[in-house]
């Protein structure tokens, strides 16, 4: 397989970007601490997915980016974790 860069030159909106995934990022660490403090801090690999379909549903969707976006950064906040 051959990979390329690409080069993408600045744009206002990639900041815009940056900033809505930092702040989906936020929302999710907020959100487990919740679900730590009402669920005794346990975790495990069938909390977490039960955790993951909980955040999924109370995160804020007034975010400006897609609905698949916001789903994206959960995944990969709990991808973090695991790792």
């Amino acid at each position: 397989m051959r990979t390329r860069k690409l080069k993408i030159p600045y744009t206002v909106q990639l900041d815009v970007l940056n900033a809505a995934t930092a702040s989906v990022w936020v929302e999710c660490l907020c959100l487990k601490d919740m679900w730590d403090y009402a669920h005794g801090y346990r975790t495990g690999g069938r909390l977490d997915k039960v955790c993951e379909l909980w955040m999924d549903k109370q995160l804020s969707k007034s975010q400006p980016l897609h609905s698949q976006s916001i789903q994206e950064v959960r995944s990969r906040y709990f991808k973090n974790r695991k790792g």
